[in-house]
């Protein structure tokens, strides 16, 4: 797997897989007794007209967008998660049948870019 691979996957079961479920659970609140929240949510949800629906839509794709953007951006070691002066870094690794691809070589393109470009192209 590349590390543009990764990111298109990430942007497909994280990103719009959120999105796509959360507005499905206030359209239709799961279980017997959802919470109180839920009910509420759920109730104002359904009172927007479609064109408030899609505009919901497009403000929870942009809070998915930066929640996805900024764990890259971590993982790119552009967005510390250390007060210390001396910085860890991480690296992340995919591995199947026996063979391993670095996913955020320190040489690569970084990952939060790679998502830029990756939503960019599908706007």
């Amino acid at each position: 797997m590349t590390p543009e691979e990764f990111v298109a996957a990430l942007r497909k079961v994280v990103l719009l897989t959120t999105v796509n479920s959360t507005l499905s659970v206030l359209e239709r609140p799961p279980g017997r007794a959802p919470g109180r929240e839920l009910i509420e949510l759920s109730s104002w949800y359904k009172g927007l007209v479609p064109e408030e629906r899609a505009m919901l839509q497009r403000v929870a794709t942009m809070v998915a967008r930066q929640a996805v953007f900024g764990v890259l951006a971590v993982l790119d070691g552009v967005r510390p998660v250390e007060s210390t002066p001396e910085k860890g870094n991480f690296r992340l690794v995919f591995q199947k049948g026996g063979r391993e691809w670095a996913l955020n070589p320190p040489d690569g393109v970084a990952l939060h870019d790679l998502l830029n470009q990756v939503m960019a192209s599908s706007d």
